[in-house]
C-alpha cells in the first residue's frame, strides 16, 4: 500500500461514496471546508493505493506553522474492511507525520445513548491505543460531539492543546469558536482506561 495525494475528482467520489457513510453528518466537514482547507495549502488528502485502486483515505489538517496534523479522517473503503488495511495504513500515516510533528486524532468519546454504540467507540479507541496512540491530556468538544484525543508521537499536553486550538481559531469567527469549539484537561485517560 502506497499513499498519495488524491486528485479533486477523487476527493469528491470518496467523500461522497465513503465519507458520507462512514461518518455522521455531526461529525463531517463539509466538501467545500476540504476544498478551501487544501486551497490554503494546510489540509492533505492522502489516498491509499493497493496496487492500482484506491483502498483507503486520510485526511490531516496541518497547523500553519506545522507544529502538529490533525487526522480529521481515516478510513478504509466499504468492501475492503476487515482486512487490517486501516492499522496498515495509520502506520503509513505516522511515518510520514510523526518524524517531523506531533499527529492528534479525536476520537469519539464512549458515551453514546445505547451499549452497541458505545462498543463501537470503545473499540475505535482501541485502535489508535494498539497503533501506539495515548492520550493527548485534553478532550474536545466540539459542535457538540465530545472526542477524546490521542496523540502519535510526542507532545505536551499544554502545547498540544493550543496548537489544537488554533486550528479551529483560525477557520471560525470568534463567536462560532466559542460556542462550537471547547476543550478541557482531564486525566481520565480512554474511556477510563490509561491510553
Amino acid at each position: 500500500m502506497k499513499l498519495r495525494e488524491l486528485t479533486e475528482a477523487e476527493l469528491d467520489m470518496l467523500y461522497r461514496r465513503e465519507l458520507t457513510r462512514a461518518f455522521p453528518q455531526t461529525e463531517r466537514r463539509p466538501l467545500s471546508s476540504i476544498r478551501k482547507l487544501r486551497g490554503q495549502g494546510c489540509y492533505d488528502v492522502l489516498g491509499a493505493v493497493l496496487e492500482t485502486e484506491i483502498a483507503g483515505y486520510a485526511f490531516l489538517w496541518r497547523g500553519n506553522d506545522d507544529t502538529l496534523a490533525l487526522l480529521d479522517y481515516l478510513g478504509v473503503v466499504e468492501g475492503l474492511r476487515g482486512q487490517g488495511l486501516g492499522t496498515e495504513l495509520l502506520s503509513l500515516v505516522c511515518g510520514r507525520y510523526i518524524p517531523h510533528m506531533p499527529l492528534l486524532a479525536e476520537v469519539e468519546a464512549p458515551q453514546a445513548q445505547t451499549e452497541p454504540e458505545r462498543h463501537v467507540q470503545r473499540r475505535r479507541l482501541e485502535f489508535y491505543r494498539r497503533s501506539g496512540f495515548s492520550y493527548a491530556g485534553f478532550d474536545a468538544r466540539l459542535f457538540g460531539v465530545h472526542y477524546r484525543m490521542l496523540k502519535g508521537g510526542t507532545g505536551e499536553a499544554n502545547l498540544l492543546r493550543e496548537g489544537y486550538e488554533r486550528l479551529y481559531r483560525s477557520q471560525l469567527p470568534g463567536p462560532l469558536y466559542r460556542k462550537f469549539v471547547q476543550t478541557t484537561r482531564t486525566d481520565a485517560g480512554i474511556g477510563g482506561m490509561e491510553v
